[in-house]
């Protein structure tokens, strides 16, 4: 017979597991990584969009996760990071 403690060992096993599972398939672009890995590494979100949008000269301006700008009549817009580049764009 199992003592209780041993059943409580194994399903926080297997909750780690379960866990372990789930980050070994994330990559750094699903949004929930994408908001832990980026909230205190502006330095590594603007290299990340540098690359992607092959834009040298982007300036990372702040990163506030799931910033919502409302819109009347439209589709409101999330952001996550804000950046410009050399033009202001």
């Amino acid at each position: 017979m199992k003592s209780a403690d041993s059943n409580n060992n194994k399903s926080g096993g297997d909750r780690l597991r379960r866990y372990k599972e789930l980050v070994d398939r994330l990559t750094l672009l699903d949004d929930i990584y994408m908001k832990v890995f980026f909230k205190d590494s502006p330095e590594c979100a603007e290299y990340v969009l540098r690359v992607i949008l092959d834009k040298p000269d982007l300036l990372v301006k702040s990163v506030n996760t799931d910033y919502e700008i409302p819109s009347v009549g439209a589709k409101s817009v999330r952001l996550d990071v804000y950046a410009e580049d050399r033009e202001g764009r």
